[in-house]
């Protein structure tokens, strides 16, 4: 088949531009012929639907008109010569074509799930945000209708299909990623009790500031290592000073998260030595900090997947993860291959002392997570991917 992968470029390449490249490779190498469609998302739009946005007008409502832009750069796209498309992030999916498959991680989520949050953290008015809200949910809806077939990641995210666009269970079927795994011939270390670490972007609501609030909290100071770049990756390494100035002091960790205040960086760049941020790191780096990982903490709310826990998991890692964490809940099961505790500093702290105390807990964990890796391969995921794009073009 002549496949189109539909996919707005955001310039940043983290793990889902790392499973897209290994669908296209499966797909290239089954025989199929894949092309890329993409629009720069990158630029704010200087106009939609020929209406020009005056600047005053476009940073009230910043998101809600890049994100239209994007919908309609795809829509502009000429796809005819594909025998089906394979749409990925928010806004692909307005392609115009008659047999189209989302990969569909997610929404624009400050428009869906997180609306009333990003709106009360601050990042924009309410009232404003309310009306693009409303006005973007209408728009979209019959775009998304046109999408024959929905491949999602997990419960959490049939389940907001299924509340914001009424798409059925019988339009919808599972497909498992599979991120940076254990290469052959490499040993994982389930009995290793080195640092805890965390690997994320540093992205509201991924929350890695819990993290950091944690690492302050453990009784014995060995570092937590964080892993990942973003937008709020100088906040973060704020945080980790001002709790370090604080010694010990009352913590409100949702000062921390739930605002689109961000603190500057410190001056001397230099973190306390409680915490470590890595930025990115090559695969190799990422293959020794794992084998060596007491555990891995993934903090984030209503996380879409998951994929970190299922890494964490191939080296025989716990995974530490909060009750509001969405799709990470069906991988991380509490007693079984992980902890699952509330979203405070505290409590991700207290699991972690947990696992450093109970060699007996980790080991059982750590088989449990072995388990759970197992079920997740790219031979399960391509035939996921396979059947979907085989009900498209039936």
């Amino acid at each position: 088949m002549q496949i189109a992968i539909a996919k707005p470029d955001f310039g940043i390449r983290g793990g889902f531009e790392v499973v897209l490249d290994h669908v296209s490779a499966d797909l290239e190498g089954l025989g199929h012929h894949v092309s890329w469609l993409t629009v720069d998302a990158s630029i704010p739009p200087a106009e939609v639907q020929g209406l020009p946005i005056p600047d005053h007008v476009f940073s009230q409502a910043a998101e809600y008109f890049r994100y239209l832009g994007i919908v309609e750069q795809f829509s502009r796209l000429d796809a005819r010569s594909f025998d089906v498309v394979l749409c990925t992030q928010p806004g692909s999916w307005s392609v115009r074509h008659d047999r189209k498959v989302a990969l569909f991680y997610h929404h624009r989520r400050i428009f869906y799930d997180l609306a009333d949050l990003y709106a009360v953290s601050g990042f924009v008015d309410p009232t404003i945000h309310e009306v693009c809200t409303t006005e973007l949910r209408a728009a979209e809806a019959p775009i998304l209708d046109e999408v024959g077939h929905f491949l999602v990641p997990s419960t959490e995210v049939a389940a907001r299909l299924q509340r914001f666009n009424g798409v059925a269970a019988s339009r919808q079927s599972p497909f498992h990623a599979v991120g940076h795994v254990p290469r052959d011939g490499v040993e994982v270390d389930p009995d290793a009790a080195g640092p805890v670490l965390c690997v994320s972007r540093h992205e509201w609501p991924k929350r890695t500031e819990l993290a950091v609030s944690a690492a302050h909290q453990l009784e014995e100071p060995a570092p937590v290592v964080m892993v990942g770049s973003g937008g709020r990756l100088d906040h973060v390494h704020a945080v980790d000073r001002l709790l370090a100035e604080a010694d010990g002091g009352p913590v409100d960790d949702e000062a921390f998260w739930r605002t689109a205040a961000t603190l500057p960086k410190p001056a001397d760049g230099r973190t306390s030595p409680r915490v470590q941020l890595l930025g990115r790191v090559s695969d190799g780096q990422l293959e020794a900090l794992y084998r060596r990982a007491l555990c891995v903490v993934t903090p984030a709310l209503l996380e879409d997947y998951g994929l970190t826990a299922i890494e964490a998991m191939a080296y025989g890692k716990p995974v530490v993860a909060c009750h509001d964490g969405g799709g990470l809940l069906d991988t991380v099961r509490d007693g079984e291959n992980g902890l699952v505790v509330e979203p405070t500093g505290r409590a991700i702290a207290e699991a972690v002392e947990r696992l450093r105390a109970e060699p007996a807990l980790r080991k059982q964990l750590a088989a449990g997570a072995l388990d759970t890796a197992a079920e997740y391969t790219w031979t399960r995921a391509t035939a996921q991917l396979l059947a979907a794009l085989d009900t498209a073009v039936a």
